[in-house]
């Protein structure tokens, strides 16, 4: 779903915290496609995946052309589970 200017929409937190005990139990991460590539998407990124109770985070910029690129941070980050 959408996080727009670091705003996570009540349909997404409501789902969260409604489904919280079965999405624990997955063991969950949380990915952001962010349009800052620095310290602030970084921010933003701890912010919102604090609200939702996800540990594991990763946020990427330009998420069309990075998924298409192999060695990009996503890989990274999925491979280290």
């Amino acid at each position: 779903t959408r996080v727009r200017a670091g705003k996570v929409p009540s349909d997404l937190s409501d789902f969260v915290a409604k489904n919280k005990a079965a999405i624990d139990a997955k063991n969950p991460s949380f990915f952001l496609c962010c349009m800052y590539n620095d310290d602030k998407g970084q921010r933003q990124l701890d912010k919102i995946a604090s609200q939702l109770g996800f540990q594991k985070a990763v946020f990427f910029t330009k998420g069309k052309k990075i998924v298409k690129e192999a060695g990009n941070p996503v890989d990274s980050f999925i491979s280290s589970f």
